[in-house]
């Protein structure tokens, strides 16, 4: 389905920033400035360029260094098994001055212009700030049982079920303070930058058939303390390949639905409304199959029509081989960038 935009559907600004790996520049894949400059040059298509986007360790913007966001608590883990551990493991034990002092210490040299205002993206994905969500999450396991060691260690006359429960209840309030002041921090070092998480609120498994969009509010309103703290939403809304017809049209849909829920109960608390800027990716996930036309028309222009403020084209080509980079550009100037140019000048129909 190509989807119609009409002077109703859109809204007075509408971005589309570009934040692609080209895979040319830094070590082990991390993006370094000076970046070499793109194949196609997609600021004609009225995308945004690279520097204004910088998420991860990324280094794009001139004169800056990569940095560590600070010091997250992480475990390693093999077959269920604690194998290392970084400041403390999970965020209840974990020494969150540390976290903040290499915050200060790091991030004015990652973003050197105390005035940029482009989408600062903390992309921490080892853990999340719901414990029950962390039931189907990587290593969640490992987390929620060292967790539990933890209390055992300090209450060892406690049964299971009494431990589970401190266990949860100190996970959920310790995560979201770690999230909430790093983004306090952030904020008040970099305040004209666009401030989140990537892929906050989580969208779930299965999205887009809506089974397990109940829990998933649940866990967004909880995680509600970081939505305030934050100056933008960055949930994903990558496509799967195959989907049943109208699958992913309906998971965009569920995603940006609750994001724009979520962000109009801030604007509610704290009187600022934060932008609700989705990834998207030109590529089916973890395929090197591109969008067909219908998808990407889908992926690009749906949010636009449900009101988001853009969205961050995201990708990483060192990922595809030389063939599929080469296929990606003609895509580049033949599809993506044409579309998008119409999307963002839209006055009429697609």
């Amino acid at each position: 389905m190509l989807w119609l935009l009409t002077i109703a559907d859109v809204t007075s600004s509408y971005h589309v920033y570009y934040n692609v790996d080209q895979g040319t520049a830094g070590m082990g894949g991390i993006p370094r400035e000076p970046y070499p400059p793109l194949e196609v040059d997609v600021t004609v298509y009225g995308i945004a360029p690279l520097n204004e986007t910088q998420g991860e360790r990324a280094c794009i913007l001139p004169g800056c260094f990569p940095w560590t966001s600070g010091a997250f608590p992480e475990l390693q883990c093999t077959d269920g098994h604690v194998t290392s551990i970084t400041n403390g493991g999970v965020p209840q034990a974990a020494n969150l001055s540390l976290h903040l002092n290499l915050i200060r210490e790091q991030l004015p040299r990652w973003i050197p212009n105390s005035s940029w205002s482009g989408n600062a993206v903390i992309d921490f994905e080892a853990w999340t700030t719901v414990w029950a969500e962390m039931d189907n999450h990587v290593n969640g396991p490992c987390y929620q049982n060292y967790s539990r060691a933890l209390v055992q260690q300090e209450e060892p006359s406690w049964d299971a079920t009494k431990v589970d429960a401190a266990a949860k209840e100190r996970w959920n309030a310790a995560a979201i303070t770690f999230f909430v002041e790093t983004l306090r921090t952030c904020v008040s070092i970099r305040p004209a930058a666009r401030w989140g998480f990537y892929g906050l609120p989580s969208r779930g498994p299965d999205y887009g058939a809506g089974a397990n969009r109940p829990p998933y509010s649940d866990y967004a309103a909880q995680q509600l303390p970081i939505f305030k703290m934050a100056t933008a939403l960055y949930p994903s809304i990558y496509l799967t390949e195959n989907e049943p017809r109208g699958r992913s049209a309906q998971m965009i849909r569920n995603v940006l639905d609750e994001v724009q829920s979520l962000a109009a109960r801030v604007e509610a608390a704290t009187g600022r409304r934060p932008q609700v800027l989705p990834y998207v990716w030109e590529f089916y996930q973890k395929t090197e199959t591109m969008l067909n036309d219908a998808d990407l028309n889908t992926t690009l222009a749906l949010p636009k029509i449900l009101k988001a403020d853009g969205v961050v084209v995201w990708g990483s080509l060192h990922m595809v081989s030389n063939a599929t980079q080469a296929a990606y550009w003609r895509h580049m100037q033949e599809k993506t960038g044409p579309l998008v140019h119409a999307i963002v000048t839209a006055g009429g129909k697609l």
